[in-house]
């Protein structure tokens, strides 16, 4: 399924992640980082993919909602829940890398790789707890 009116924001929003491949090629050509920061930004990508996915509300293969029925299903408002949980999982994206980013260049390698990834498992994991607890995200009939 996909939610109408969302594929121009998807896309905006993918043509956004543009800048990261390019602020990697000017650290690395700098020599302010190594080579190491492109697996970084294809984790950072990888992530950014999969909100985008949500985003648009191709939700069908994730975890959770793959396993419910289609009444459980319509218990809940899929627009909002996926508008949340993309724009999320797409700042996530971009809070990770920018945050290595800046702990590469002024901390230790291990110290920005492990704030970095850390940061991004809270954002990941404190959003979708936020959107399967409480009523925020229950249709309203």
């Amino acid at each position: 399924m996909h939610i109408k009116g969302r594929g121009r924001n998807a896309l905006i929003m993918s043509v956004v992640w543009i800048i990261v491949p390019i602020i990697t090629a000017v650290y690395i050509s700098s020599g302010h980082v190594g080579n190491d920061l492109i697996v970084f930004m294809l984790i950072g990508a990888v992530f950014h993919f999969f909100g985008v996915i949500l985003y648009t509300g191709s939700y069908e293969n994730f975890a959770g909602f793959n396993t419910m029925s289609k009444e459980e299903i319509e218990e809940y408002n899929i627009e909002r829940i996926t508008s949340f949980l993309g724009i999320s999982w797409v700042l996530g994206s971009y809070i990770y890398f920018f945050t290595l980013l800046i702990g590469l260049t002024m901390f230790s390698k291990l110290t920005a790789i492990m704030v970095s990834i850390i940061l991004l498992v809270v954002i990941a994991i404190s959003s979708s707890i936020y959107s399967g607890v409480g009523k925020r995200f229950k249709a309203q009939n």
